[in-house]
């Protein structure tokens, strides 16, 4: 787990909006997942834009590809 922190904390920016910080904050607090993994991955689906929408373009192809990496572990 250590490399992974490491990675978190040098994607972590400065353009980050406070809204997003806040937002981020608390979701450590009701989920326990760690403030900077949390913006490691607003950095990289997002690049922190709380607007952005996502778009799934083959989710049934994507759904199966994830089940088999599941039953893999």
């Amino acid at each position: 787990m250590l490399p992974l922190s490491l990675l978190a904390l040098s994607i972590t920016s400065q353009e980050i909006d406070i809204n997003t910080k806040k937002g981020l904050q608390n979701a450590e607090r009701k989920y326990g997942i760690n403030e900077n993994l949390l913006t490691a991955m607003s950095k990289v689906e997002s690049d922190h834009n709380q607007y952005a929408i996502g778009t799934i373009t083959n989710g049934l192809e994507q759904l199966k590809e994830l089940k088999e990496y599941f039953r893999s572990l």
